[in-house]
């Protein structure tokens, strides 16, 4: 039956005898969609009325969101009921008007899958791009052609990586990852192309100020990407997510006619993925993808998260992580937050991938400060910094010249920052004992020691041979000081600081503090409750006036009466 269709088909397509119903075309959304029923069902029943394709086509480009929805829809269906009449290896053989009627469905597939593109790339609104991504990917699968199925992928993820977007949220890529990248070959073939055309980019020498707006707008669609992407699981367990994934969604099985292979483009000839394959050839495409953007220029904001992201989601998958320190070591002189977050990247080099850094600790020592002054990543630099000091193995007078670095510093604070500093210095005090005759010697000191008084003398006079300026923290004199800093903030204003110093007179035996508790705090917290405080009745030395000027106020020499 279908042989005779398309014999018949062949010869109506040769006598120009094709016909549509579309004259008259009403113009209200509701007489639209009617007319768009009545297309369709007529190019399915009587294939005389085959080129209402073409009428269908263009109602895609109608203003109103319903029509394009019922002609994406209904024009979907039609391609799908006209493929499906082509026999496997028939149109591989068709010649003459027959072989005129296969180009020209293509051509009218093509035209079709362009109209939604241009939608996805236009459009603003969310349930738009949702519903074009979704019938894009389905119009895909109406032919078996795997190079089509590659070619026309790509076009679809270039439109998706160039394309814009204001806010922070990009309704494309959340459904492109949440709901596609799902299938094995989908997520490898689009890693891939996404390297691709960073690298292309990343090479152009001449930028243009239009090539500039695209590739800060790829970078950020890269960026965001890798955000959504849910690769926790494959970063530590170094497995392919089999659970997470489903089947392929092209037809790897295809052959495609040797015919027809002279015709394809090279950016559309692609490996199919073989059985076995799947999970090298994503964590290479993976990994490839993460190399080629850290070489892109990225914003300050985005470098930071960026270097917060790399030790989870990127040197488990390396074979060779070392090559990550030349970059470690380029954020590192950026200074401030940015190169702590890197020295938490070379730490990770350090620790478990036996990497030697011996200027690690004291580039750590002279960025401290960023640490306690920072705001938005004070909780994450925190974390670094208990972590980087943790193991017992590090000498006591490097221990010790942190302690009282971050002593120092307590005392210029708002209160806000001595409580985590406090909580950190504790912690360190209760990790590394030897360091606790900072606030308690068991030996006498003698004069001239720190916070003696000068013999002999009225002044209050005292001595603190730390050197704060030093940058070496072996050179600092850290333990021969004293933690007089906490008996300074012991006199704080705040009573939240002046009580927490009370812990340090205790033998140090309990629990440590959970520096993310001390860090999550802010001022609206702090306001609110001083408000909802409930005070004593306090009596004051206060005594209410009797009359405008008392006799203490000696103006007898005024004269009030001119």
């Amino acid at each position: 039956a279908s042989s005779k269709f398309w014999a018949f088909a062949g010869t109506f397509f040769s006598q120009g005898n094709v016909r549509s119903s579309s004259a008259n075309q009403p113009k209200t959304a509701k007489e639209l969609k009617e007319s768009i029923k009545t297309l369709e069902k007529q190019a399915l029943e009587s294939k005389i009325y085959i080129n209402n394709v073409v009428f269908i086509n263009k109602l895609i480009s109608n203003e109103s969101d319903s029509v394009k929805f019922a002609a994406i829809e209904s024009l979907e269906r039609v391609f799908k009921s006209l493929f499906a009449s082509d026999s496997k290896g028939k149109r591989s053989n068709s010649t003459g008007n027959l072989q005129k009627l296969y180009d020209w469905l293509d051509e009218q597939l093509l035209s079709f899958l362009k109209n939604i593109l241009r939608l996805i790339k236009n459009s603003d609104e969310e349930e738009t791009l949702v519903f074009c991504l979704k019938h894009y990917f389905s119009a895909l699968k109406i032919k078996t052609d795997f190079n089509f199925h590659i070619e026309k992928y790509h076009l679809l993820l270039k439109t998706i990586l160039f394309r814009p977007f204001d806010g922070l949220d990009n309704p494309l890529l959340d459904d492109l990852a949440n709901n596609y990248f799902v299938h094995k070959d989908l997520l490898i073939f689009g890693l891939e192309y996404f390297t691709v055309l960073l690298g292309k980019v990343q090479n152009i020498t001449k930028k243009t100020e239009e090539i500039q707006q695209k590739q800060g707008t790829m970078i950020k669609n890269v960026f965001n990407l890798f955000q959504i992407m849910n690769v926790e699981a494959v970063s530590q367990t170094l497995d392919f997510p089999e659970d997470t994934l489903t089947e392929p969604f092209f037809n790897h099985s295809y052959e495609e006619p040797e015919s027809t292979k002279k015709r394809k483009e090279p950016m559309a000839i692609i490996n199919k993925l073989t059985e076995g394959s799947e999970e090298k050839r994503y964590q290479k495409a993976y990994v490839d993808l993460w190399l080629t953007f850290l070489r892109v220029p990225l914003a300050p904001k985005m470098y930071k998260v960026v270097l917060l992201m790399i030790p989870d989601l990127l040197l488990p998958l390396l074979p060779k992580a070392g090559i990550l320190f030349e970059y470690f070591m380029h954020a590192i002189s950026a200074g401030g937050v940015t190169a702590i977050l890197a020295l938490n990247g070379i730490f990770m080099l350090m620790t478990k991938h036996q990497l030697e850094y011996p200027d690690f600790y004291q580039r750590l020592y002279n960025l401290i400060g960023e640490v306690v002054y920072k705001n938005k990543l004070r909780g994450k630099l925190y974390h670094y910094l208990s972590i980087f000091l943790s193991s017992s193995y590090l000498p006591s007078y490097l221990v010790a010249a942190f302690v009282k670095r971050l002593a120092r510093l307590s005392l210029t604070l708002p209160s806000l920052g001595i409580l985590p500093a406090l909580g950190l210095i504790f912690n360190l005090l209760e990790k590394h004992p030897v360091c606790r005759e900072l606030i308690h010697r068991t030996k006498k000191l003698t004069s001239n020691d720190v916070l003696m008084l000068t013999e002999k003398s009225d002044v209050l006079k005292g001595s603190d041979p730390y050197l704060f300026e030093e940058e070496d923290p072996s050179k600092s004199n850290a333990q021969a000081s004293s933690l007089w800093e906490l008996e300074a903030l012991r006199q704080h204003y705040d009573p939240d600081i002046s009580n927490f110093i009370k812990v340090f007179d205790t033998t140090l035996s309990r629990q440590q503090f959970d520096l993310d508790e001390l860090t999550s705090l802010n001022f609206q917290q702090q306001i609110d409750k001083r408000l909802n405080s409930k005070f004593k009745v306090a009596h004051l030395a206060f005594q209410p006036p009797t009359k405008l000027f008392q006799p203490k106020d000696k103006f007898d020499e005024w004269d009030f009466t001119a």
